[in-house]
């Protein structure tokens, strides 16, 4: 969960750094001087929003491709094959069933109990951990393997 997290908040920093920069580029071509500089960084800026998905993607498929039988040996040696979208897959659902072991062995809720709320707190930062909000939980109401795939979906997004 700690490894899907600091993804999400890298991930986050980093748009916020592109949108900072053509904020910057804006105002420096709206003061009429800075449209030399401006315009371009903007531009920078833009290519480098719209590359980040496209390098994110070329990485992925390396990595699926390195985890196929037959793969070339450079290509295992460049790509780790640990990180194919099958073995991503694989982790997630095994958290997730792990956040379901936890759900099972909750006692019935006792707001009195400081230890039973404890537990329950413990096992919500996880499944928000996860990216699944508490409210979003709730509207399960029972379904469990939507609820898994819910889940699994939730840590697969970064963004």
């Amino acid at each position: 969960m700690k490894k899907i997290n600091v993804k999400r908040t890298d991930r986050g920093a980093i748009q916020i750094g592109i949108e900072l920069t053509k904020i910057a580029a804006d105002i420096a071509t709206l003061t009429g001087v800075g449209a030399q500089v401006g315009t371009p960084l903007k531009i920078v800026a833009t290519g480098i929003g719209a590359a980040m998905p496209i390098a994110r993607s070329l990485k992925q498929a390396g990595r699926d491709r390195a985890s196929k039988a037959g793969a070339w040996g450079i290509t295992k040696a460049i790509f780790n094959a640990d990180k194919s979208t099958e073995k991503k897959k694989e982790k997630r659902a095994h958290d997730t069933e792990l956040i379901f072991d936890m759900f099972e062995k909750l006692p019935l809720y006792d707001e009195q109990d400081a230890a039973c709320v404890a537990r329950y707190k413990q096992v919500e930062s996880f499944v928000e951990a996860a990216g699944v909000s508490i409210q979003a939980l709730y509207q399960f109401d029972g379904d469990a393997e939507n609820l898994k795939k819910a889940i699994v979906e939730a840590m697969g997004k970064r963004e």
